[in-house]
């Protein structure tokens, strides 16, 4: 059983999804809800090796194959079909390793900006990378859906977890190393290097907020909505006359101001 369904009989109050996937969810009768975002822009990124240096190349680089998790076909593919002119005869299936990317220089793969980089500069392999949010790629990161019916009957409560959860985000920012501390007593294997690039990179990309939001975290639009569902019909994972609107609220933000102060000095 998906999070969503857990979502929608009540074993979740509350979870972290994608624009994208909450209006699939709801066209297929599942009754989500999104009344918050975490990240602005999507961490989905693809990394290509330094002889493809423009999305232009790699949409006309026909040997190169692209790698793309499966359970990520209702999210950025149909995006890159639609915007980048991807064709799915290209598409290769990312299984979570990089091993295919780092010993074939004819391979591209999807990844998460504050993810895999880390790794393919510890393999000193050369890559560049492309944040899909940068080319037209519109979809909310990490937001918080419930359900309508927990929305309506406990919406102040719903308002103080959101509340927290971006004081926390704020919190965390402000100075990492208190977060990072507690992420590696619990996780021996996580390299401090490796939160400290996750750090960098969301500073890097604007992730959480930018300076045209007042660096206020939160902060979702009918506007963006709007550009979200032309991909989701595009990606026909929606039919024409899906009614947006039903996906989210724009209520939750109110009397929510958070701004993000990130240290210039955490490198």
């Amino acid at each position: 059983m998906n999070d969503q369904a857990l979502l929608a009989s009540g074993s979740y109050n509350v979870y972290m999804g994608s624009a994208l996937s909450s209006i699939a969810a709801l066209s297929k009768g599942i009754p989500v809800i999104t009344v918050a975002t975490v990240f602005q822009k999507s961490p989905i990124c693809i990394y290509t090796h330094k002889n493809i240096s423009t999305m232009d190349q790699l949409k006309h680089s026909k040997r190169t194959t692209i790698l793309e998790a499966k359970k990520d076909m209702d999210n950025w593919w149909p995006c890159a079909v639609q915007k980048f002119g991807f064709a799915k005869s290209r598409m290769g299936t990312y299984t979570g390793s990089l091993i295919p990317f780092l010993e074939g220089n004819k391979i591209a793969q999807q990844g998460y900006i504050i993810n895999e980089g880390y790794d393919i500069k510890k393999a000193d392999v050369k890559f560049n990378t492309f944040l899909l949010a940068n080319y037209g790629y519109p979809q909310y990161s990490e937001p918080i859906e419930s359900t309508k019916s927990f929305a309506d009957k406990h919406s102040n409560i719903l308002r103080k977890f959101i509340l927290a959860s971006m004081i926390g985000w704020k919190s965390c920012m402000s100075n990492p190393e208190l977060g990072d501390k507690l992420i590696l007593k619990v996780n021996k294997k996580q390299a401090l290097a490796h939160l400290k690039f996750a750090v960098r990179m969301i500073k890097k990309y604007n992730l959480l907020t930018d300076k045209s939001l007042g660096y206020r975290l939160d902060e979702m639009s009918n506007k963006r909505w709007n550009s979200i569902y032309d991909v989701a019909l595009a990606g026909k994972i929606v039919e024409k006359g899906f009614n947006v609107k039903r996906a989210y609220s724009l209520a939750f933000m109110k009397n929510i101001d958070v701004k993000l102060v990130i240290p210039k000095d955490y490198e």
